[in-house]
């Protein structure tokens, strides 16, 4: 059988394992709705046992990927990404949300997924007025800054990754979500 087999050629020379890639268990008092996602097509499933959403989009896209019949197979945190943080100026390490595997009308298309808040994927705007603005402002506008930053060179890494297997990265937003779900 075909599917049971794509794994493994695709994941030729990638360490994957039944343990999590991410090792951060959910966390109850964060600012996303986290916990453990139960599979109910264990055949489609490919990754580590534990299965940890770390939004409720990442919830809502691993029950669309459980349950859609287009989605050949899937893994959650499947894999890691060396990649250069620009912020910490070092090399880090980036793990996407989901590798999955989709039937299209042209064949199998492989998709390496991110969930991320449009928010973080926006430059901040410059702070208006340096008189009027308050160091809070620029405190915040620093961190968004480098969460764009450190995004930036993530997705950069995973374009350049998916690229040499001939795979496809997408970032998904709140925007999906709410199209898909109203």
């Amino acid at each position: 059988m075909a599917i049971f087999f794509w794994f493994p050629y695709i994941m030729k020379g990638i360490s994957m394992s039944k343990k999590p890639v991410n090792t951060l268990k959910p966390n109850p008092n964060g600012r996303t709705r986290q916990g453990y996602y139960n599979v109910t097509n264990k055949e489609k499933y490919r990754g580590s046992d534990v299965i940890i959403y770390r939004s409720s989009w990442e919830k809502q896209f691993f029950k669309i990927c459980d349950m859609n019949s287009k989605v050949l197979e899937w893994a959650s945190e499947p894999i890691k990404i060396p990649y250069y943080n620009p912020v910490k100026k070092k090399q880090g390490v980036y793990i996407p949300d989901v590798l999955m595997r989709l039937q299209t009308d042209k064949g199998p298309v492989v998709y390496l997924i991110e969930i991320k808040p449009t928010g973080d994927l926006k430059k901040p705007p410059p702070v208006k007025s340096h008189k009027k603005a308050s160091y809070k402002t620029y405190e915040k506008r620093t961190r968004r800054l480098m969460v764009y930053a450190i995004n930036m060179a993530k997705f950069d890494a995973a374009r350049k990754f998916c690229g040499k297997r001939n795979w496809k990265f997408l970032v998904l937003t709140e925007n999906y979500f709410n199209k898909m779900f109203g």
